[in-house]
């Protein structure tokens, strides 16, 4: 028997047990030791309660082979009351199987949803054994925690052995274990030596409340997330009473910066959302909300992201020399006003700072600035008296930029010319995107190098990312010391459904494209060497992020591009918080998001491209183009009365890397 008590420190600790553990299950012609026995005998415990769920065929899995259609529960009642995660049940699923420990399969239905725990309950015919639960109290970090889920047969679980990492994590949601967590088995129990249920597996991020797939990413990487499970059960319990269970939605944004920023300030307020109803402004400081002070912006995060619709969220307010106090009824959804366009495309890059001068913008044609006699490139100095002199100062001034908006501009046709001032009226943002070149924006980015430029060969290049994958790009060939001096960064297209394609077609269809347009195309390939899937996500955005120290590219034009099979990964990419991916083109198929989606006005993207065959899948096309209207992204689509080439449908992606970043 091994004596630990000399070990204090508990990180210490941690690490001598996994590695006697390595240690003790790969010595040569030794039997069984006490951990194993342990482990064995909590998972017989517990296997009685672990079901295997079958997800036959809904509107997002057709359109997504990287939807999981097998996935793990646990039962909670003797009568059918199951929990899973949500990650698995995406869509409208048309039939349900929950399989007990003897491979007996009894139909089931959703009884409602949790998307802010991101937990289902199903109510499934037969009879079961429900878990022992573990009172969240007698949980402490350093105990050892068993994953356990259900996947290839309904009578032989999966194991992954590990420790509670920590408690309260993910806005003090979550249970935090190192044990290794396959997005399969989400849905199933994190248990304890003596096989009670601590918690029910899902995927977590920081950044992705409204994501129901935000965590995935972490897949085998021994960071996962249990949902305690005395919480999930008062979850059940208000699903079964209520239905389904919504975040709640204040309304504002605070002060940008680290989540350790203060005081935390009220950047903007929603219009008609909860906290505008109740009076709450601009340039408000929130003193403490639910009787918890707000030091940081990460304390004000946390406090919101746990809490549902309907709640009452309490605020204390500092406004100039007031103290004010509002009680704040949360919603579940805000009305998000449509996005209004000027028609001006910045030809910087958002990594420049610092331009007194004003930032170049050229004129698109055919919107407000170029029916006001408008011509480009000029110097955007002030929008209604405020200075620009970055892009992000742009941005700033046109985030709440709505159509029929009067906005007065103050330009300078060079730095020589005299200062002149026009009011603009925003046009609505257009939300289809023609095949034939007609908007022709390609035009804005011509210099008179390009046509000496035009024969060099596009540069190939490989980016390891070590097992998990490398990424292929290709570009065209730009001097290291021209970087800073082009009017305009390539943006970059990620093509998440060409692993298996033959490189030299690629650049066949592409290059025109890629020269054109200023883009870099990168290939993702996957350690498999197979088809990419949700669990690649993390992969791809490392290779954005390193890229970008060797193959500077512009950070408000990257895509990820995907046909049939890859929509859930390229919507992933594009939606997830502090990705570097800003919009996904569904080349063919689509995304259908789940509800509570909220993302507001962030200027993410999405571009539906296909043209559905048949009346059932225009039907269910049109209503994830409506679902994700709602959610606040911009969304464009194709003209439905054209049918494009596969040349015209590449150049419209370009077309619309460029409109991503006008206003």
């Amino acid at each position: 028997m091994m004596r630990l008590s000399c070990f204090k420190e508990p990180v210490v600790l941690s690490v001598f047990l996994l590695l006697s553990i390595v240690s003790m299950t790969t010595c040569q012609g030794r039997g069984s030791d006490e951990l194993t026995d342990a482990v064995q005998a909590a998972v017989a415990k517990a296997d009685s309660a672990v079901v295997r769920i079958r997800v036959l065929g809904s509107a997002r899995a057709l359109q997504s082979e990287g939807s999981a259609t097998v996935t793990t529960g646990i039962a909670i009642s003797k009568d059918g009351s199951i929990l899973t995660s949500a990650f698995a049940l995406q869509g409208k699923p048309q039939a349900i199987l929950v399989e007990d420990q003897q491979g007996n399969a009894s139909p089931a239905k959703i009884v409602a949803t949790d998307f802010l725990r991101k937990l289902v309950l199903l109510k499934a015919s037969g009879r079961f054994t429900p878990a022992t639960i573990k009172p969240l109290d007698e949980i402490a970090p350093g105990q050892w925690s068993i994953a356990v889920g259900r996947f290839f047969s309904s009578n032989d679980s999966n194991v992954s052995v590990g420790i509670v990492s920590a408690l309260n994590r993910i806005h003090g949601l979550a249970i935090q274990t190192d044990a290794k967590i396959s997005p399969v088995n989400y849905g199933g129990p994190l248990i304890d030596l003596e096989g009670r249920a601590m918690g029910v597996l899902v995927p977590l991020s920081p950044g992705g409340r409204d994501d129901p797939g935000a965590g995935v990413e972490w897949y085998d990487s021994g960071i996962g997330f249990a949902i305690p499970m005395q919480a999930a059960l008062d979850s059940a319990r208000r699903m079964q009473e209520e239905g389904d269970l919504f975040p709640g939605k204040l309304g504002i944004s605070v002060d940008t910066g680290s989540p350790w920023s203060s005081p935390v300030t009220i950047r903007e307020v929603a219009t008609g959302g909860p906290a505008d109803r109740v009076g709450i402004q601009k340039g408000d400081e929130i003193v403490s909300a639910n009787g918890r002070p707000m030091t940081r912006n990460g304390i004000f995060e946390s406090v919101v992201a746990r809490t549902y619709a309907g709640e009452i969220l309490n605020l204390d307010i500092r406004r100039e020399q007031m103290n004010l106090s509002f009680q704040v009824p949360l919603t579940d959804r805000l009305i998000q006003p449509g996005y209004g366009l000027l028609g001006l495309l910045p030809l910087g890059s958002a990594d420049i700072e610092n331009q007194p001068q004003g930032v170049a913008v050229a004129v698109l044609p055919q919107s407000p600035a170029d029916a006001a006699g408008l011509t480009g490139p000029f110097l955007l100095q002030a929008i209604d008296g405020r200075q620009v002199e970055s892009l992000p100062d742009l941005y700033t001034a046109v985030n709440s930029l709505v159509a029929g908006a009067d906005i007065t501009i103050e330009y300078r046709t060079s730095m020589e010319a005299e200062p002149q001032s026009t009011e603009l009226t925003a046009a609505a943002l257009p939300q289809t995107i023609p095949w034939q070149n007609e908007l022709e924006l390609s035009s804005l980015l011509r210099r008179d190098e390009d046509d000496q430029s035009s024969a060099a060969a596009l540069d190939r290049s490989e980016l390891e990312l070590g097992p998990a994958g490398k990424c292929v790009i290709f570009r065209v060939p730009v001097e290291q010391d021209a970087v800073d001096a082009r009017p305009m960064l390539p943006g970059v297209v990620v093509l998440c459904s060409e692993s298996g394609s033959d490189e030299a077609d690629i650049v066949r269809k592409w290059e025109p494209i890629i020269r054109d347009y200023q883009l870099q195309v990168v290939l993702p390939r996957n350690a498999e060497g197979g088809p990419l899937s949700v669990t690649d996500a993390r992969m791809i955005r490392q290779a954005l992020v390193t890229m970008r120290q060797s193959t500077p590219y512009d950070p408000l034009r990257v895509i990820a591009a995907a046909r049939s099979g890859q929509t859930a990964l390229a919507a992933s990419l594009a939606l997830t918080p502090r990705s570097p991916v800003r919009a996904a083109a569904f080349l063919e198929g689509w995304f259908a998001p789940e509800a509570g989606l909220e993302l507001g006005r962030t200027r993410r993207a999405l571009f539906y491209m296909d043209q559905p065959a048949d009346a059932q899948s225009a039907a269910l096309h049109d209503q994830a183009v409506g679902l994700m209207d709602e959610t606040g992204a911009r969304v464009f689509r194709i003209n439905p009365d054209q049918r494009p080439s596969e040349s015209s449908q590449l150049r419209a992606v370009g077309d619309w890397s460029l409109l991503l970043k006008a206003i």
